[in-house]
């Protein structure tokens, strides 16, 4: 989405009105210029600030669905395992039972 902004700061700095006789209070119009200013500096900057925060956005979404993508495929991987040990005849218990005792050798 393209945002499209009529005056930029030097535009509303270089404004000058035409003086009359019943005319405003230059002022008055110069103050509410200058605070037309900082409020345009202030825009500029949260537009700043929340671009890099897409960005990082971004960049934070990719590594999460490259991260999904690894731990999908270990999972699979984990699955195929499963299924070979259990066509090799070992139930989950078996395999439990395994581990447990692994671990208890591992302890010593």
């Amino acid at each position: 989405m393209k945002i499209k902004f009529n005056l930029t700061i030097e535009d509303i700095l270089q404004k000058r009105f035409s003086v009359e006789l019943r005319g405003y209070d230059a002022k008055e119009v110069d103050y509410f210029f200058d605070l037309i200013k900082k409020d345009y500096e202030a825009w500029q900057i949260l537009v700043v600030f929340y671009k890099e925060q897409l960005d990082l956005a971004k960049i934070n979404i990719e590594n999460v669905k490259k991260d999904k993508r690894i731990l999908e495929n270990h999972v699979k991987n984990l699955q195929t395992q499963l299924k070979e040990l259990e066509n090799k005849g070992l139930s989950n218990v078996d395999i439990i039972q395994r581990i447990n005792t692994l671990e208890e050798k591992n302890k010593k």
